[in-house]
């Protein structure tokens, strides 16, 4: 058990109504693998949470794990957090700035009790990356991205591990009992023990980040024959998701009913997304009826299956087809901790809870990304005119604009009302799925077919997404004005790049078979206990 001072900051409550607020991420979920989206995985429990409130229909995130929890945390997009350039391996020596106010420190400075359960994701290099140094009272999951869910190893490490703060110290304990066990029920079970403990007079932010279905694809055995037994489609790899997804829906199912059990429910917002979509290129999961999957930054790979749920709504029972963001939930939240006040932080997201109680549009665009390819050098080739360059009959509308801050190789893509403009590179082969992944009606069984995309069909790729969901026709010749607007809007945010230096990897985490941070310990020459409970 490693126990290290740190200092406690306590604020009294500003009301006794607060309302708790949960937010259960799923991982690497497909848009289509819900049963309210029109699957055949077997969700009752999630399917009736959304039907009864509010379904998000444009929900956007980042492609990838660490980028879309980053922009949770801190209501800044990934240009802002330093996770533009993708994802983190398990043996990085960087994470989520230190200088970066978490939507954890928010809760506490409004008196909530702040929770983390399941994936972290966000560094732990060093004791100072962890959850529960960055404004989380107690954690119990993995430092890491992924792992095995009945082992919790890691590249030959072990990583499950319950770390709390108590008496100004940081406990971290080593869950040897808990192996064998499965992750996903580990997470629950942590969940429902919570909120069971919690006196009803204390207002409480649980971020419940399962890890399905993520591979590993694992689910116990009785698990697999319960809920694939009924599906045509003969594919292992999509027989094992739809099982884990549908014990991540038991899980949720349990969550609510204790909310219920303890008269919690009437007083908590419930929002479910995923981080991004499924990595459709294995054959397990599907974004139907979008183009791409995880690691794209077309609408299968950003597009987040989403909804809320709350008694606290003012309509309920509908899609919402306004834009949100990831980004928007730190200060929406924050309204409601702080009893309808306005985020005075400097965040990208806004206050979307007019748009979800209300159905009122907060937003019409959003940046989904901008990508700079070349580190620091930013007197590189510029974008724009590069990816125009290869369009001859649209170089004509930036006459005398000089965007020259992007690498050749970078991206610029972004949401304006029904519009979405990708510039430059988007640097992964996408494909999509040919037909819905579902069983005919006919009970034949239908196998998935891919159309495979080349990784660069054009610099220049505008769609209506009212008219064109997936992506699949580039109206960019025949919208010059609407092109040359969108671009335009790089400007907003090219000051606004958090420049990233060289990057340092280490194997010194997994040194002694169980993940730990290594920087501090090295050069604080910290002496520290280890709590193994087996």
């Amino acid at each position: 058990m490693y126990h290290i001072l740190i200092p406690i900051l306590v604020i009294p409550l500003v009301s006794a109504k607060q309302p708790n607020v949960l937010f259960i991420l799923a991982d690497d979920l497909g848009y289509e693998d819900l049963g309210f989206q029109g699957s055949d995985i077997l969700t009752p429990n999630i399917d009736k949470l959304a039907r009864e409130g509010v379904i998000m229909e444009n929900h956007y995130v980042m492609p990838q794990c660490a980028p879309t929890r980053a922009s949770l945390l801190t209501g800044r997009h990934a240009i802002r957090t330093g996770f533009w350039n993708g994802n983190m391996s398990p043996f990085s020596e960087w994470g989520l700035d230190e200088s970066e106010t978490t939507i954890a420190d928010m809760f506490r400075e409004y008196g909530y009790k702040t929770h983390i359960i399941g994936k972290w994701h966000l560094g732990m290099s060093s004791w100072s990356q962890t959850p529960t140094m960055r404004g989380f009272d107690t954690f119990l999951g993995q430092y890491q991205g992924s792992g095995d869910y009945f082992t919790h190893i890691i590249q030959g490490a072990y990583d499950l591990r319950e770390d709390e703060v108590e008496d100004g110290y940081l406990k971290d304990t080593i869950r040897y009992d808990l192996k064998g066990n499965y992750s996903t029920n580990i997470y629950t079970e942590r969940a429902v023990d919570l909120i069971r403990r919690t006196p009803q007079q204390q207002p409480w932010f649980m971020y419940l980040a399962y890890t399905a279905p993520h591979l590993k694809y694992q689910a116990p055995r009785d698990k697999q024959h319960q809920y694939s037994q009924h599906m045509v489609i003969s594919s292992k790899r999509r027989r094992l998701y739809a099982s884990m997804i549908s014990i991540l829906d038991e899980g949720v199912g349990r969550v609510m009913g204790v909310l219920d059990e303890v008269g919690a429910r009437e007083n908590t917002v419930v929002v479910f997304a995923s981080d991004n979509g499924a990595p459709i290129v294995d054959g397990a999961g599907s974004n139907y009826p979008f183009k791409g999957g995880k690691k794209s930054f077309y609408e299968g790979g950003v597009r987040s299956v989403s909804f809320v749920n709350s008694p606290l709504l003012h309509k309920t029972g509908y899609v919402n087809r306004n834009i949100h963001h990831v980004v928007d939930w730190f200060p929406t939240f924050e309204y409601l901790a702080s009893g309808g006040m306005d985020s005075q932080r400097d965040v990208d997201g806004v206050n979307i809870w007019p748009s979800i109680s209300e159905g009122k549009a907060v937003r019409s665009h959003t940046l989904i990304n901008m990508a700079l390819f070349g580190a620091n050098d930013v007197s590189v080739p510029d974008l724009i005119q590069d990816a125009l360059s290869r369009e001859e009959k649209l170089i004509h509308i930036f006459p005398d604009t000089n965007f020259n801050f992007l690498h050749s190789n970078g991206h610029f893509v972004y949401r304006w009302f029904s519009w979405k403009l990708i510039l430059g590179q988007v640097g992964l082969e996408d494909c999509s799925a040919s037909k819905r992944l579902v069983s005919n009606t006919n009970g034949t069984e239908e196998e998935w077919t891919y159309v495979k995309i080349s990784s660069i069909i054009t610099r220049v790729q505008l769609y209506n997404l009212h008219m064109d969901p997936s992506e699949s026709d580039n109206v960019a010749l025949d919208n010059p004005s609407v092109v040359q607007m969108v671009a335009t809007k790089m400007l907003d945010y090219v000051d606004r790049v958090k420049h990233i230096g060289q990057r340092t990897y280490s194997t010194r985490g997994k040194g002694n078979g169980v993940w730990m941070p290594w920087i501090e310990n090295e050069t604080e020459g910290q002496n520290t206990i280890i709590d193994l409970l087996v």
